[in-house]
Order: C-alpha cells, then sequence, then structure tokens
C-alpha cells in the first residue's frame, strides 16, 4: 500500500492517492467493497460531471435537525483552505460559522443565502479541487445525483382471494407518488367519510386550508381511506371559505406568523420535557430589605439572583446535575443560562459561564451588556449553549412555575416584586421587654422546578433554602 502510494505521489496524482486513502479508512472501519464503492460513488457526484465532492449542510449543534443558510462567505469560483469559513447557518440555537475541512473550489451554490429549513444531510453546494471545473456546474441541480435503486418488484403476483371473502389489508403506510396516485389509493380503499358528507384530514392540513382559503370538499387524501395530510393540498381548489358560526357569534381568521428554526426546536424541546421529565414545584418568599445597604446602586437584583444561584448550587451540588439514563452526571462548574426578552419579542437564553468563581461586578458587567443586545436585537454574537441551570425572571406575574430545559436538572423563575409586612424584634429601653416592629420590605416568590429523577425533594427544599439565605443576607456572597 505505501509503495503504491509514494509511486504515484511522484506521478503528482494527488486526487488517486485520495481515494487510496478514503478505501484503507473504510475498509479499516468494516465496510465491505460493495459499501466502498457506494460512498465513494456518491461522493463524486453525478458519472456526466467531473470529479468533484456534494457539500452537505453540517450538524452544528447536538440538537439540529435543519438549518437555514443566513449568507455564503465563498462565492462560486471563489477557493479555500482548511479552517475558512464557507457559509453562516442559522441553527436552533444560534448563527454559527462553518468552517471547511479540506480545500477545494466552489463550483455550484446550490441553496443559495436566505434559504431555509435545510436538513442535515441535505446538499448545499458542489466543490471540486480545480479553479478549471467549475464551468461544468453552471447547470447541476441537486436532483441529478445519483439516485438509490428502486426496490426489485415481487417474483410473483398474490394469489386472488377465494369467492365470498376479503383479502386483508396490507399495513397502513403513506404511498409514494410515484407508485400511484392519491385517486387510485382512495379508489382502491373504502372511503366512511364520504359516506357522512366530511372530510377526513388532520388537524394541521385543516389549518392550513384556512389560511390558504382553500377547500377541503371532494379531496382525496393520499393516505388509506382517502385520509387528507398537509401535502395533499397542492391539489385542493381555492375558494373564498366561509366564516365558521358557532351560535350567533362568527368565527374570523386572525393573522399567522411562521415559526423560525429556533423557534421551532424550542418549542419541540419543551413539549418533550413536558412529557418525559417528571416535574415537581417548590416555592419560598425571599425579602431583599438589606440589599442595597450591603451592594450599593451598581449591582442590581438580577446580579444578586444570579450569583445567590450558584453559591446554592456549590452548597447543594446535586441540583447542578444531568440525567444520564444509568447515571447521574454531576458537574463542576455553574453554567448559568439567563432567559432574556429581545425586542422583537424572541426569547434568549444567553449562558454565564462559571459564575459560581466570579464576582458580583463581572456577573453585572456581563449581564448589563447581554441585556443590551437583547433590547437591539444583536443575538447573534450570544453565546446560547444549554448551560448547567436556568434562571428566568418575570416582572409582571407573581409567580411562574417553568418547563425544565433539557438536559439540565432544574430551572430557577423570579415572580414581580411586592411590598409585604416585616416583623423584626425590638426591645424598649429598659431592655427586657420585646417588642415587634412592623416594617415594609420588598420581596418575591422564588419558585424551583426540578427533574424528580435527579433531584429528591428534600435536596430540592435544601437548595431553595440556601438560595433565600444567601440572597437574604447578601453580605455572605462578597466573603
Amino acid at each position: 500500500m505505501m509503495m503504491m502510494m509514494m509511486m504515484m505521489m511522484r506521478r503528482g496524482d494527488a486526487m488517486l492517492v485520495r481515494r487510496v486513502l478514503q478505501h484503507a479508512v473504510l475498509r479499516q472501519c468494516g465496510v465491505g467493497s460493495v459499501g466502498r464503492m457506494a460512498l465513494l460513488v456518491a461522493r463524486r457526484g453525478f458519472a456526466a460531471y467531473p470529479e468533484h465532492v456534494v457539500v452537505s449542510m453540517p450538524k452544528l449543534s447536538p440538537t439540529m435537525e435543519m438549518g437555514n443558510i443566513a449568507a455564503w462567505k465563498k462565492k462560486e469560483g471563489e477557493s479555500y483552505a482548511e479552517g475558512d469559513v464557507l457559509a453562516e447557518v442559522e441553527t436552533d440555537k444560534a448563527t454559527v460559522s462553518f468552517e471547511a475541512t479540506d480545500e477545494g473550489v466552489i463550483a455550484k451554490i446550490l441553496k443559495p443565502e436566505g434559504t431555509s429549513d435545510v436538513k442535515v444531510g441535505d446538499p448545499i453546494a458542489i466543490s471540486v479541487d480545480d479553479e478549471s471545473l467549475v464551468a461544468a456546474f453552471k447547470d447541476y441541480a441537486a436532483e441529478e445525483q445519483v439516485q438509490p435503486p428502486a426496490p426489485t418488484p415481487a417474483k410473483a403476483a398474490a394469489q386472488p382471494a377465494p369467492a365470498g371473502t376479503t383479502p386483508n389489508p396490507p399495513p397502513s403506510s403513506p404511498p409514494s407518488s410515484q407508485s400511484r396516485s392519491p385517486s387510485a389509493a382512495a379508489a382502491s380503499m373504502p372511503n366512511p367519510s364520504r359516506s357522512h358528507g366530511a372530510v377526513l384530514a388532520s388537524p394541521y392540513a385543516k389549518f392550513l386550508a384556512r389560511e390558504q382559503n382553500k377547500t377541503l370538499d371532494g379531496l382525496i387524501g393520499s393516505y388509506p381511506g382517502g385520509f387528507v395530510v398537509s401535502a395533499d393540498l397542492a391539489q385542493a381548489g381555492s375558494t373564498r371559505m366561509a366564516s365558521q358560526e358557532t351560535g350567533d357569534r362568527k368565527l374570523t381568521m386572525m393573522s399567522s406568523a411562521e415559526l423560525d428554526q429556533a423557534r421551532s426546536a424550542l418549542a419541540e424541546q419543551f413539549a418533550a420535557s413536558k412529557r418525559e421529565v417528571p416535574h415537581y414545584y417548590l416555592k419560598v418568599e425571599c425579602k431583599f430589605g438589606n440589599f442595597r445597604e450591603f451592594l450599593g446602586d451598581e449591582t442590581s437584583l438580577d446580579d444578586l439572583v444570579i450569583k445567590a444561584a450558584a453559591a446554592a448550587s456549590v452548597k447543594v451540588p446535586a441540583v447542578n446535575s444531568t440525567w444520564m439514563g444509568a447515571t447521574i452526571r454531576q458537574f463542576a462548574d455553574v453554567d448559568i443560562n439567563v432567559a432574556l426578552e429581545t425586542k422583537s419579542g424572541y426569547l434568549a437564553t444567553p449562558v454565564l459561564r462559571q459564575v459560581e468563581r466570579r464576582g458580583l461586578s463581572s456577573i453585572a458587567k456581563e449581564l448589563k451588556e447581554l441585556k443590551r443586545m437583547a433590547q437591539e436585537d444583536d443575538i447573534s454574537g450570544m453565546d446560547q449553549s444549554t448551560g448547567t441551570f436556568t434562571i428566568m425572571m418575570h416582572s409582571d406575574v407573581s409567580e411562574v412555575s417553568a418547563i425544565i430545559r433539557p438536559p439540565q436538572s432544574a430551572v430557577l423563575t423570579i415572580g414581580a416584586v411586592r411590598d409585604v409586612l416585616s416583623t423584626q424584634p425590638q426591645f424598649i429601653k429598659s431592655g427586657k421587654v420585646p417588642v415587634e416592629k412592623v416594617t415594609v420590605e420588598p420581596a418575591f416568590t422564588a419558585t424551583l422546578s426540578c427533574d424528580h429523577r435527579v433531584v429528591d425533594g428534600a435536596v430540592g427544599a435544601r437548595w431553595l433554602a440556601a438560595f433565600k439565605s444567601h440572597l437574604e443576607s447578601p453580605f455572605n456572597l462578597l466573603l
């Protein structure tokens, strides 16, 4: 193998060397000869074109399933080296730079700037090794890639059912658009909805039909029984849909807005958390009348809450952990995500790293800058990766029970500040008769949402007590 490679390198055939190395790596990984050829042919692309590489949408975050092309940093015909930024990709977390891992020339951009919802693995560009090959890909289309062979048809047709009997239907599955048309699918199966004058359709298909002013009447869906899904709406006729009436009240169409990639991913993440994570909630009232006396005007209540939460996580480290299935992993650092509302209404969750090691002034400085970025909708520079704990602060409601953000095990919410009556023991001049002095003091309700698989009730209570102690005696945070 080495002698062959040296001979090829003497001839300057770098491309052939690369192919030999690829075969060797795939053989080492246990891929058979047929599989190796299939992988390398797919990498080379369509045979009618010169040697090229299909650049696919990368997976730039652990939860990323699709992304948006925010900007191309390399244009068609431009060369790039390893480490160069090819494009800016908007993921479910933030806008991330897509860096090259090899050198080459961009021959064709398949997904232009502004393309949204590109699935991970889908082709986004074509790369070649030499600039002279770029012109050959002027009319290249993504559909021209090698497609997998169609499944081999059955050798024998199914035997006809005996007279007077009905054969069992095959397992329900969506028919492909190439095998049979929706009308043929519906004609071969009973359609109970037609007998009652109703249309069987998914809720999402009905919603899209209302949004697009289309009617589902007479539409035969592509799923078994003529069931209509969203993909069938292209065949639906456009019409002015009448507003629905309930009694004397009319339901009118409201405006709607498409979800961006980040918000869709966040919605799926929280929905899965609520379904799968056993939540429980603990609440405590925190008073902070001594706050200004010790910290002055430069430090805000938000800064104090973040530092007190980090100190409590050091004292009760079981809360600063994650569920791993067979094990529970405990983190050494306390990295806190802080929920901030942006100018456009989007919820950003930047992370503050190693809060337990930092002073209040350092926390205050970074948080102030993050709030400025959120107010100006400048979130591209925020580090929104997942920390070990999350804090949400609400100034309009008294209490909030938040959903845990996986893989974290707890989230703390702070309600609106309100004035409460506080009593303190005081002695009259003789010093013998105690009396209670009634004062008005600011306070809020703190709610801790915990994952019961990781944080037992007693552990969560100890954490909340430690948080309250640090917040009501902020002098301890300065030590």
